[in-house]
């Protein structure tokens, strides 16, 4: 039936079909997706870059990067990149000394010292991710950030 499966594309992508959903189920389905994700993130390893003296990493209004093997924003979101997937590092800056790295290997948690020109290279994969807001240390950073990119 050919006709029938292109009559209801049609219908869903120009929205003249509705499916309601109460906010309960979404709620199941957020905290079932939730621990889900959980649960892979606490199987990879954690972890905490600190930056050297006279370093400062950016974040910004959607700080999660997610970086592919060669550690590059994937070129697409399709097959086994995204957040729960263990082929990928998760960058998260959490202060302005310190940063999140969630990737693969067995579960560990360590934490180690970064150089400079590492740390560049994150602020400008986070600069090259934000959506509207750069947060830096300072405005000159701020600046050399984006200038880079």
């Amino acid at each position: 039936m050919p006709e029938k499966i292109a009559e209801l594309y049609t219908r869903v992508h120009d929205e003249s079909y509705k499916m309601p959903v109460t906010k309960n189920y979404m709620l199941l389905l957020m905290f079932e997706l939730g621990d889900k994700v959980a649960e892979v993130l606490f199987s990879l390893d954690w972890t905490f870059a600190w930056g050297r003296t006279r370093t400062s990493f950016v974040t910004s209004d959607d700080s999660l990067v997610v970086l592919d093997e060669r550690m590059e924003p994937p070129d697409t979101y399709a097959g086994e990149v995204g957040v729960a997937s263990r082929t990928t590092t998760k960058v998260l800056p959490l202060r302005q000394d310190v940063c999140l790295l969630i990737g693969t290997g067995a579960p560990s948690i360590r934490h180690v010292r970064l150089d400079r020109k590492t740390v560049r290279e994150l602020n400008l994969k986070q600069a090259r991710h934000y959506d509207r807001w750069l947060i830096a240390r300072d405005k000159e950073l701020c600046k050399r950030v984006m200038d880079a990119v």
